[in-house]
């Protein structure tokens, strides 16, 4: 893996497998992903065609993406005069970090 500036970037080098591995050995694949971490680079005719993640990794990339976009979200609020006071957004913060009743 690749750093720059404090992110962990990813290096495909060392998890690069050409589509035939996949059809022959996919449990081993899978296996690879879910135990590194890291995604796996599927090739096709020598260039990448897909990523085999875990479903954890894949979930905690999704968390982390939803976080980045709320975070973009805000400043171009705040760049756009969209503030509440402290209290408020505290509220708000609290109130959507609260347990859902899913039976609804």
């Amino acid at each position: 893996m690749g750093y720059i500036d404090g992110i962990t970037m990813t290096k495909f080098s060392d998890d690069v497998h050409p589509v035939s591995d996949l059809r022959r050995k996919a449990h081993e694949l899978v296996g690879q992903a879910r135990r590194s971490g890291r995604p796996v680079l599927i090739t096709q005719r020598g260039r990448g065609a897909a990523i085999l993640v875990s479903v954890e990794e894949w979930e905690r990339r999704e968390e982390r993406q939803e976080l980045l976009e709320a975070i973009l979200k805000g400043e171009r609020d705040f760049d756009a005069g969209r503030i509440v006071e402290k209290d408020e957004a505290l509220g708000r913060i609290r109130a959507a970090a609260r347990p859902r009743d899913r039976r609804k």
